[in-house]
């Protein structure tokens, strides 16, 4: 079913051509499950998993979060019961709930995650 905007229902806009990205991501790390607990650097360790139709009936908190930080968040997929795991159009990985932290480039940012080295909570500008 298409919504008004021309999308499918329960799916994202595609990232403009020649942008690294939420889609190379995808391909790269589709599927990947990474079951991590306990202490870690400066934070708990906590599971996660990649694939984008985890975030699927949350496009209005992606949008919203978008619009707030000037920034475009696709989703990846999720971590913990408590986050979902964002990319944006430069290939930087974040954390999204009621707020968003950023996590770093793509590899670094799942190196993060596995050793739990805690996200940098950003501001709204202005």
């Amino acid at each position: 079913m298409r919504a008004a905007d021309g999308l499918v229902q329960g799916s994202y806009p595609p990232l403009p051509s020649g942008k690294r990205g939420a889609r190379r991501q995808g391909m790269e790390f589709g599927g990947l499950s990474v079951d991590v607990s306990g202490p870690g650097v400066s934070c708990a360790r906590e599971p996660f998993e990649i694939d984008p139709e985890l975030a699927v009936g949350e496009e209005d908190r992606f949008a919203d979060l978008s619009e707030r930080f000037g920034r475009r968040f696709l989703p990846l997929g999720e971590v913990g019961t408590e986050f979902f795991l964002a990319i944006d159009e430069d290939g930087i990985l974040y954390l999204l709930a009621a707020w968003v932290f950023r996590l770093g480039p793509s590899d670094e940012a799942l190196e993060n995650l596995i050793r739990g080295v805690k996200a940098e909570k950003l501001r709204l500008s202005g």
